[in-house]
């Protein structure tokens, strides 16, 4: 029997991926973890399609990398439980960590404004804490947002959710 693909991930913009992300993780710790970590690893995966991109359509393709990694980790989270979702962790921090450096240089602009950031400077004390705080609050600004129609207001407000949260 082929499984399904759950309809609900064909809705893709933060507030239906992170509202579903939500009602299958085990707790608020994994939620919070599996949404940040995938922001993280979405971001750090960008790739500039063209050097002549308008700085709108960056964004998109910014947005759609987060997308991905979210989706996959959802998926994960539906058929194995939040718990067993893996993350790559290390992989993500030792990014994050060249990142922040400067030993590596981000391709994505909004990762390169985040490890730019006050906020995740401060966060090398407690990372686990600034994982948990961000997720959560993500979930909270795109909840209190709302849903948006259209796909050009969804890319743009889910990238100004991610912007305001964690810078």
């Amino acid at each position: 029997m082929v499984k399904q693909k759950d309809k609900s991930l064909d809705d893709k913009q933060l507030f239906s991926m992170l509202s579903l992300l939500k009602s299958c993780s085990d707790n608020e710790f994994d939620f919070s973890s599996i949404a940040t970590y995938s922001l993280f690893e979405g971001l750090s995966k960008y790739k500039c399609a063209r050097k002549n991109m308008s700085s709108e359509e960056a964004k998109f393709n910014e947005v759609k990398c987060v997308y991905s990694a979210l989706e996959k980790n959802i998926e994960d989270c539906i058929e194995k439980g939040s718990s067993s979702v893996s993350l790559n962790l290390m992989l993500v921090e030792d990014i994050l960590s060249n990142y922040a450096s400067g030993e590596a240089i981000p391709k994505s602009a909004l990762l390169k404004e985040i490890v730019s950031s006050n906020s995740f400077k401060r966060s090398e004390k407690n990372f686990g804490m600034y994982v948990e705080e961000k997720g959560s609050k993500l979930y909270r600004v795109v909840l209190d947002k709302g849903k948006f129609s259209g796909n050009r207001n969804i890319l743009l407000n889910d990238y100004e959710s991610i912007s305001r949260v964690f810078m």
